[in-house]
């Protein structure tokens, strides 16, 4: 189910709820801010579709910013903090350059225990198939997804 807010039309963030796979499927691409993923965050959680312990999938593709180390640690406390809210299942992140690398990498460092089923990965194919999810799951570049940042 797509349920995103409408927003500029070339938007940093993007997901996909698909509900049937039990995963969230996410797109990042060019400049990546802190509030694109908090904005994204507060998205998810309020989708009506979205479930705790849902499996998240995120494509990194031709970053040109992400937020810093901090603000990535940020976030992963703020994950911690809302954990009955927040409970992921696994989650993927696909990179194909130095920058989705180095987000991958962030969130690797601030996991904690309770985020240990955390991987990246270099092809969505390795993802999905890690995820036990089909290859064409949440469309490619999270389908029909629309935007929840411009």
């Amino acid at each position: 189910m797509d349920t995103t807010p409408d927003a500029a039309e070339s938007p940093a963030v993007r997901y996909r709820i698909d509900e049937s796979h039990f995963v969230v499927v996410a797109t990042l691409g060019g400049d990546v801010t802190f509030a694109d993923l908090c904005t994204t965050q507060d998205a998810i959680l309020s989708d009506p579709a979205y479930k705790p312990g849902m499996s998240l999938l995120v494509e990194c593709r031709g970053l040109t910013s992400i937020p810093s180390e901090r603000e990535i640690r940020k976030l992963a406390l703020d994950r911690l903090l809302r954990r009955r809210d927040m409970a992921v299942g696994r989650s993927a992140i696909v990179t194909s350059d130095s920058l989705g690398e180095a987000y991958a990498s962030a969130w690797e460092s601030f996991a904690d225990e309770d985020l240990q089923d955390l991987r990246a990965f270099s092809t969505r194919d390795e993802a999905c198939d890690w995820l036990g999810i089909p290859p064409g799951t949440g469309g490619r570049d999270a389908g029909d997804a629309r935007p929840t940042s411009g």
